[in-house]
């Protein structure tokens, strides 16, 4: 029953040639586990290539990320050095043991000697406004530095231009999409005689808009002769979903700049890093 039923379809969709001459049906009997055998190595060679370019991939995205966060991280240690650097200079020590009252006046202006966008004296109730984390290890002597969103209101607070610089416009500059600003902080402890905590020397760089900190990630992320011919190495730092510093070139009839204050959508905002 089973042969007779194989006949039929064998009849039904073989030609009739294929059928009635026997070298027809050697030559399909020969040509049908070498078809299958390709079509398995293809299918083979595929499946490897894929594996291997997106685990390759991986591997890059893996080490552009942490060639990133090193450099973020120098950076900051950079950042804190400075303070730490102005809190032990005689010229601070000397006007924290005579006139402490204004120590907080005299820093103020020393912010742009440092590459700092701001820098103050924090004390008395100010010290309260810490989280516990960074008073804990401030009280311990050691310095602190991440990254921070302050609202418009506490920029405001500290100065009006600063807050004024984190306002990012929409790109044909008819709405304000962003107001907040993403800082890069740093808090360096001031111990009183008695050994606690007296006050805290506070520094940081605001992101919003500057390219100081991207073009710093490219040049070590994206090293010379490491880009295919015609590439070009894009760092871009989100504050949420909203490109806040970046060197993506944006051009059009109007507007020749860089693509800051675009809301991107959340599979694109992963992607920090790119070749491209």
């Amino acid at each position: 029953m089973k042969l007779t039923l194989l006949s039929r379809c064998m009849r039904a969709l073989l030609p009739r040639c294929v059928r009635t001459k026997v070298r027809w049906r050697l030559l399909l009997l020969t040509s049908v586990p070498i078809m299958l055998t390709l079509v398995g190595m293809i299918a083979l060679t595929l499946y490897w290539t894929l594996t291997y370019s997106w685990q390759n991939l991986l591997t890059t995205v893996r080490s552009d990320l942490g060639v990133a966060h090193h450099a973020i991280t120098v950076q900051q240690q950079r950042q804190t050095e400075h303070l730490e650097h102005l809190r032990d200079a005689w010229a601070f020590q000397l006007r924290l043991r005579e006139s402490p009252d204004q120590l907080h006046d005299w820093v103020m202006p020393l912010a742009a000697n440092y590459g700092l966008d701001f820098l103050r004296l924090r004390r008395g109730p100010e010290l309260d406004q810490l989280t516990a984390q960074e008073r804990a290890a401030l009280t311990a002597g050691r310095s602190v530095s991440h990254f921070v969103v302050w609202s418009q209101q506490e920029m405001l607070a500290l100065s009006p231009q600063l807050a004024k610089r984190a306002v990012l416009w929409q790109r044909d500059g008819t709405r304000v999409v962003e107001n907040r600003g993403l800082i890069s902080l740093s808090l360096t402890p001031v111990m009183g005689r008695d050994g606690s905590l007296w006050a805290v020397l506070e520094g940081g760089e605001l992101v919003n808009g500057s390219t100081r900190l991207v073009d710093e990630l490219k040049g070590q992320v994206f090293a010379k002769n490491t880009l295919p011919d015609g590439s070009v190495g894009t760092v871009t730092l989100f504050l949420d979903d909203l490109r806040v510093s970046t060197n993506v070139p944006v051009s059009s009839s109007r507007q020749v700049g860089r693509a800051v204050g675009t809301r991107v959508s959340p599979p694109v905002r992963d992607q920090v890093l790119g070749r491209g």
